[in-house]
C-alpha cells in the first residue's frame, strides 16, 4: 500500500477516535463565526489568561459548510496542555494532529509546542525513516496545524475574560442534559445517573458549555469577578500614574506555576 493511502487511513482512524472521545467528554461548543469574533471581543485586555475552565474536555467548533473541529484538551501536572485535534473538511477528508503546549513567558501571544504526532509521523516511524527527515516534516506540520492551539487559546481566553468581566455576561441556563433528551426506550432500561454526575448546560455569550465540573458552573454563572487561573500572561502595556509619570510594563507571566516550560516549536497566535 502506498504511503499516502496509509497516512489517510491512519488519519481517519485517529480522527474517529478523537471524535468519539469528544462526544463523551465535558465540552465547549461554538460556531466558527463566534471564534473569529473573539480577538476583537478581548482586545485591550492587559492580563490575558488562557487557563482551562475545565481541566480536561473538548472544544467543538462548527464552521459553515459542514466543517467541524474537535479539540480534546488535558491539563497535565506540569501545567502543560495536551491537545488532540480532529478536523473533517467539506470533502469528508479527516485531519488529525496532537501536541503539547505551554505559555511562552517572553511573549503572551505565543505558545511553545512539543511532542508533535499525527498520522504521517506514525507511518514514518514504522517505516524507520531517518530522524532528521521526520523532524523536518514536524517543523512544517506543526505550523500547518497551529490552528488547533490558536482555537483552544482563543476560547479559553474569552471565557477567562468573561469570568473577570461579569458585567458583560449574557447567560442562558439550560436544564440538565439528560433530562432534555427524549428516548423511545422504556424508562427502566435507562439507568439514572446520580445527581452530582449529571452534566449542566449553560450558554454564555454564544458559547455552550456542558460540564459536570461544579467549580466551572459556579464560576460561569457568578455575577461577581472570578479568577480560576493559577498563572497568566500580561501583555506589554503603558502604566499611567496620577503624577503624570508613564512607565512601560514588559510582557511577563504572573501567578504560580509560571516556570518550567521547555520550548520546542514556537506558534504565534494572531
Amino acid at each position: 500500500m502506498k504511503t499516502g493511502k496509509q497516512i489517510r487511513l491512519v488519519a481517519e482512524d485517529l480522527a474517529k477516535k478523537c471524535i468519539a472521545q469528544a462526544e463523551a467528554a465535558d465540552r465547549i461548543e461554538l460556531s466558527g463565526a463566534k471564534l473569529a469574533e473573539i480577538p476583537e471581543l478581548i482586545a485591550g485586555w492587559e492580563e490575558v489568561k488562557t487557563y482551562p475552565i475545565i481541566t480536561d474536555g473538548c472544544i467543538i467548533v462548527s464552521y459553515d459548510g459542514g466543517r467541524v473541529l474537535h479539540i480534546l484538551f488535558d491539563l497535565l501536572p506540569e501545567g502543560l496542555i495536551e491537545l488532540k485535534g480532529s478536523l473533517v473538511d467539506t470533502d469528508g477528508v479527516a485531519h488529525y494532529a496532537q501536541y503539547t503546549i505551554a505559555q511562552n513567558a517572553d511573549d503572551p501571544l505565543t505558545v511553545v509546542a512539543s511532542n508533535y504526532n499525527d498520522a504521517a509521523t506514525a507511518i514514518y516511524s514504522k517505516q524507520r525513516r531517518r530522524v532528521e527527515e521526520i523532524d523536518k516534516y514536524i517543523d512544517a506540520a506543526i505550523s500547518e496545524n497551529s490552528g488547533i492551539a490558536a482555537a483552544y487559546l482563543a476560547v479559553m481566553a474569552y471565557l477567562n475574560f468573561l469570568l473577570e468581566h461579569p458585567e458583560q455576561k449574557e447567560i442562558e441556563r439550560k436544564g440538565r442534559k439528560e433530562s432534555a433528551r427524549r428516548t423511545t426506550k422504556k424508562r427502566e432500561t435507562v439507568p439514572s445517573l446520580p445527581e452530582e454526575q449529571k452534566p449542566r448546560e449553560i450558554v454564555i455569550n454564544g458559547v455552550r458549555i456542558i460540564t459536570r465540573d461544579k467549580r466551572a458552573v459556579s464560576a460561569v454563572v457568578s455575577k461577581t469577578r472570578r479568577r480560576i487561573a493559577t498563572s497568566w500572561s500580561v501583555i506589554g502595556h503603558y502604566r499611567h500614574y496620577k503624577s503624570g509619570k508613564v512607565s512601560y510594563v514588559r510582557p511577563h507571566v504572573r501567578g504560580q506555576n509560571k516556570d518550567g516550560n521547555v520550548a520546542r516549536h514556537i506558534i504565534r497566535i494572531e
